[in-house]
């Protein structure tokens, strides 16, 4: 059959000869049973079953609970802009003298930079305008080793919806004490 527009026209093929070529013929023209594709009679698609198959909305794309459809790249879209999940910066801290940590970020999708300040001894600020909001935010710090047994405990505390403060206690002597950052690690997680 002559092309119709932008769609080209599919022959009828007979039940029994496209049951025989196992459904679907392949060649210059796509042959397939009007009726059957009108009846139902082709299965649904599932993992194993070529078929059917319905393209789910862009809500029910973003409740994520659908089996049954399939999405199309919008409605991906849709379900990430959604549900952004788990924001997180991950890093690892150095700090010498007076010195404001250095960060070796190894992630952060927080939204922007996070600026560490020093503000005394053993006491320093990460900033960043409205990422820690209250009841969202969980912090973790690692202590490590500073030699002779002796350990760094860092400890973190939400200031506010701008900044968090981080201490670093010199556990043999129970001070803050600079110094004592030395590629600890440092997570904080905002949740939605």
């Amino acid at each position: 059959m002559a092309r119709q527009g932008k769609v080209e026209a599919y022959e009828y093929i007979a039940d029994a000869d496209l049951a025989a070529a196992g459904g679907l013929v392949k060649g210059p023209k796509t042959k397939i049973n009007i009726e059957n594709l009108a009846t139902g009679a082709v299965p649904d698609a599932s993992t194993t079953v070529k078929g059917k198959v319905e393209l789910a909305t862009n809500a029910e794309t973003v409740t994520g609970t659908d089996t049954v459809r399939a999405t199309t790249p919008a409605g991906v879209a849709a379900a990430i802009a959604n549900n952004r999940g788990v924001l997180e910066y991950v890093a690892l801290l150095t700090q010498t003298g007076t010195d404001a940590p250095v960060a070796t970020v190894l992630r952060n999708t927080l939204g922007g930079a996070v600026v560490w300040t020093y503000v005394g001894a053993g006491n320093y600020r990460a900033t960043l305008a409205g990422a820690f909001p209250s009841g969202k935010t969980v912090l973790i710090a690692t202590g490590n080793e500073i030699g002779g047994g002796n350990f760094n405990l860092p400890l973190l505390n939400r200031e506010g919806n701008d900044s968090i403060l981080l201490w670093t206690v010199q556990a043999d002597a129970g001070a803050l004490s600079d110094a004592l950052l030395s590629g600890t690690a440092i997570v904080i997680q905002v949740y939605p």
